[in-house]
């Protein structure tokens, strides 16, 4: 007795022909039917394509539960049926049986006809099985790819299916086959028609019964055998559920019941939705769209978000609770969706999950969902810039590209859109990998610092911190760490956490560095970015060459390089993108010049290490800007690098933190007071002013304006986060950009 159900896939309708058989000899069984009838036809992808497909919906039926998995795609099985089983082990997969052997054993004048999809009627695995049954038979091959989209939409019979069955079927026809052995799982609904045009004295034969007798024999093997007579049925499709209904329906002839396997079981749910940020509005907005009830739950007071986005969730029937108590009673839904920035282990989620509640993330769920490869970037600091690097790398190549996460668009916002041959870039932070259990096609792992650590006081944003680096860091490693023998790990030699990851991934490793030279990746030698790739080394670009300023944007160039390579960029294409990129907004972003002074803003930068790459990216003299609200850093590095520069002539000293680096500075300058004022007499003086009291970006631009001159970078470059004087680090840059505009003006 065992009640879990047979999960059985194919790229469309055509696996129920199999589903029928599995049903009618073992009638106590359950199954769940899964059909990617997005995608279909698979005929006419990619080995690599078919696999990635493959595996999600293998996914889906393991994470129903299911205790065996019959692949009733023949496409699927000759493509990749071994790697499905080497990704899987744990459960059982039956792929379709050898079909060609039985229409052997049905005939003595030997000649067969074999009608497949073109990709099957090519693979290796039925040339092999030709030579191994058939090798001493008179064989004629045909694929039919226009039929599969045929049976897809119900077309079974009639002049249209007899026209294209006319063509398809004449090699058999003039031949004068004994038996015609179907190699596609859609093609035993079309006997009816075959039979019209080849005569009732030609076998047809498929695979059915075989797998059937298959099915039972694994589970009775396992000892995995139902015998209660309760069996029940469920069907997903990824495409309409209304039509793949319809023409299961009609191909059955018996009313079926289509779920979509994109709800997921959404209808009628009730999902709550945490944080009412940009991405948990597209969560809301999407799943609502799938039939789901939906609540978004948000500690803010319903007064500070927008009146736009209160009226389009209103108008979506999409409740929202606000303000202290929005944690209370979670429990009452079926699943909670957080926003990044939401810790997984708040003790309110944490009691939801042990009474059922299923706790996950748009991210995750993009996971499970998403039909293409995946790049994922992670990292300290640079990932915006490499993911956007990667994506313009890919979309000057002509490929469907889309780009997502914390940069671009909440992916859920083009899911739908996507197809096999797109392209998905995401930037993804520490709190949106914490808790997934699938890892990107390509994985990139930046520089990783510390940061997001437990704030020393108890008024800071909680679930803005991870507990510790070592948590933090773990999470970070997420985007390799469940990846497979044929995914790719990008990884930046430079930094002992990040360098060390290549041991957390089974994904062939790739490395990059700005420091050494690396075996297989992208590296920096004689101010000039290389390749290593297959044992061959190529020259990409001189760094002088490369629009982005700053040396730590080397590490973002080669990274996004290797990952754009893997992806089937250019060279040509590749170079372009760098002589031309100007980077991202708040990035090292050139505001103006103001009589002879250049103005940057890297408002963006929010830790110590992004501040010591901003200094180093210039050799001018140089007005900084530091400080603001507390994160938990530790600015020792930052204070030695400050120290020993030649070429800082001021410090503007702003926010909470502004004491602590001053501290550091005054620790690695030996001097009593680091706030000591001296003058800039030269730029071999290592002496700086530092100016404090400003109260807001108006004081700030004003007190550096009465120092600069001729030749100066100001650069806007914290080292901390922005919550104590400006809303955002958006709102502290564009501020700066204001008051620059105006001193111009």
């Amino acid at each position: 007795m065992n009640n879990q159900p047979i999960g059985i896939l194919d790229s469309g309708v055509g696996g129920l022909s199999i589903w029928r058989e599995i049903v009618s000899q073992l009638p106590h069984e359950s199954t769940i039917y899964l059909a990617d009838s997005k995608n279909c036809p698979y005929g006419n992808k990619s080995a690599e394509e078919i696999y990635l497909l493959a595996k999600q919906l293998v996914q889906f039926l393991v994470d129903k539960r299911v205790k065996l998995i019959v692949v009733a795609c023949n496409t699927i099985t000759v493509a990749c049926l071994g790697k499905l089983r080497e990704e899987f082990p744990t459960i059982p997969i039956v792929g379709t049986v050898p079909v060609i052997k039985t229409a052997v054993q049905q005939t003595k004048k030997k000649k067969i006809g074999i009608l497949s999809t073109t990709a099957t009627a090519r693979s290796y695995y039925q040339k092999k099985l030709i030579k191994q049954f058939a090798n001493d038979c008179d064989v004629v091959s045909v694929g039919g790819d226009k039929l599969v989209p045929m049976v897809e939409k119900g077309k079974i019979e009639g002049k249209e299916i007899q026209h294209v069955l006319d063509g398809v079927l004449q090699p058999f026809v003039e031949k004068h086959i004994d038996v015609l052995a179907l190699g596609c799982s859609h093609f035993p609904f079309l006997k009816k028609e075959i039979h019209k045009i080849l005569g009732l004295d030609v076998a047809i034969l498929d695979s059915a019964e075989a797998i059937a007798r298959q099915v039972r024999r694994v589970l009775a093997n396992n000892n995995t055998l139902s015998s209660v007579d309760n069996a029940t049925h469920e069907f997903y499709t990824t495409g309409d559920a209304a039509q793949f209904s319809s023409v299961a329906s009609k191909l059955l002839e018996s009313s079926i019941l289509g779920k979509n396997m994109i709800f997921m079981g959404w209808d009628n749910k009730k999902i709550a939705v945490l944080g009412l940020g940009i991405e948990g509005v597209s969560s809301a907005l999407y799943l609502k769209s799938k039939g789901a009830v939906v609540t978004v739950l948000d500690q803010k007071d319903k007064k500070e978000f927008s009146q736009a986005t209160m009226e389009q969730l209103s108008n979506e029937a999409i409740k929202v609770v606000a303000g202290e108590n929005y944690l209370s009673g979670l429990d009452q839904y079926d699943t909670i969706v957080r926003s990044p920035g939401i810790k997984r282990n708040l003790p309110q989620l944490l009691a939801a999950e042990k009474k059922g509640t299923v706790i996950t993330s748009q991210t995750k769920l993009f996971f499970d969902l998403c039909p293409c490869p995946i790049i994922g970037v992670t990292g300290t600091k640079g990932k915006g810039t490499t993911a956007s690097l990667i994506y313009e790398m890919l979309k000057i190549q002509g490929l469907d590209a889309y780009l997502g996460g914390n940069i671009g668009k909440p992916p859920f916002e083009f899911l739908d859109n996507l197809t096999p041959q797109s392209k998905v870039v995401l930037e993804l932070s520490s709190f949106q990998l914490q808790d997934i259990t699938k890892s990107p096609h390509i994985g990139v792992v930046l520089m990783i610092t510390q940061e997001h650590l437990a704030p020393d006081k108890k008024d800071a944003p909680h679930q803005n911190f991870h507990t510790d680096i070592y948590e933090y860091i773990d999470a970070k490693r997420n985007i390799i760490r469940f990846q497979a023998n044929t995914d790719f790990s990008i990884i930046n030699r430079d930094y002992p956490a990040s360098n060390e990851s290549d041991g957390h991934t089974e994904g062939k490793v790739f490395w990059v560095s700005r420091e050494r030279e690396v075996e297989q990746g992208a590296f920096v030698k004689d101010k000039t970015v290389w390749l290593r790739h297959n044992g061959k080394e190529q020259k990409i670009i001189d760094a002088k060459e490369i629009l982005l300023p700053g040396g730590h944007n080397l590490e973002n160039v080669c990274a996004a390089v290797m990952a754009a390579s893997l992806s089937g960029a250019s060279k040509e294409h590749i170079v372009s993108v760098l002589k031309t990129f100007k980077g991202l907004e708040h990035r090292l972003e050139l505001v103006g010049e103001v009589n002879g002074v250049r103005y940057y803003d890297d408002s963006f930068s929010t830790t110590p290490e992004t501040a010591i790459a901003a200094i180093h990216a210039f050799k001018e003299p140089e007005i900084l800007i530091l400080g603001g609200a507390h994160k938990g850093s530790n600015f020792s590095e930052l204070g030695r690098v400050i120290s020993e520069a030649k070429n800082i002539k001021a410090i503007i000293g702003i926010g909470l933190e502004w004491s602590k680096i001053k501290t550091a500075i005054d620790r690695h300058s030996g001097k009593r007071s680091a706030s000591r004022i001296r003058s800039w007499t030269s730029q071999d003086d290592r002496g700086f002013k530092i100016i404090e009291g400003a109260k807001n970006m108006h004081e700030i631009v004003g007190q550096v304006a009465s120092i600069a001159e001729q030749g100066d970078v100001v650069l806007l470059s914290p080292a901390c986060s922005s919550f104590d004087m400006f809303t955002n680090y958006k709102d502290r840059g564009e501020q700066f950009k204001k008051e620059v505009f105006l001193l111009s003006s």
